[in-house]
């Protein structure tokens, strides 16, 4: 096939796909656009501190890609309430969400807070996170568990 009938066939084809009816297409641009709008005003609810709109939403927003994020900053305002399973649970369903790393180390940050030592060693093995704040926090945790030796 030469160069002019390989650009006739390109065009033919391009030219077909303009005929596809757009209807799947728009019903799912129309579900995402509305999503998109409703994520941006949940995820401003959310980092006001308030997760009733969040909680309102969870159906219309399953399936947005972007939900892995308004999950973590849910997680965040509530920390209070959860426990490591939850934590590990969320980390398993969506092991590749940027988030997951500020969670954790909000997690960590509300143990050492709340003087959970051993709730913090459990947390801090099984987490990704670094850092001198959270080296420090784990050594912290060991000495007050009276694992001297590891602190």
């Amino acid at each position: 096939m030469n160069y002019k009938q390989l650009s006739k066939t390109v065009l033919t084809i391009i030219s077909l796909v303009a005929l596809i009816p757009e209807q799947g297409f728009t019903s799912d641009t129309s579900k995402l656009e509305s999503q998109r709008k409703l994520f941006s005003a949940v995820e401003k609810t959310l980092l006001k501190k308030d997760n009733t709109l969040y909680n309102q939403n969870l159906k219309e927003l399953e399936g947005y890609p972007l939900m892995p994020h308004l999950h973590s900053l849910a997680f965040i305002n509530r920390m209070s309430e959860l426990g490591q399973k939850d934590i590990d649970t969320h980390i398993n369903k969506w092991p590749t969400a940027p988030s997951n790393k500020r969670m954790q180390q909000q997690w960590l940050l509300f143990l050492a807070t709340k003087n959970r030592w051993s709730d913090y060693l459990t947390a801090f093995e099984r987490s990704d996170v670094q850092g001198s704040k959270y080296q420090c926090l784990n050594g912290m945790a060991q000495y007050k568990l009276g694992k001297k030796k590891e602190a």
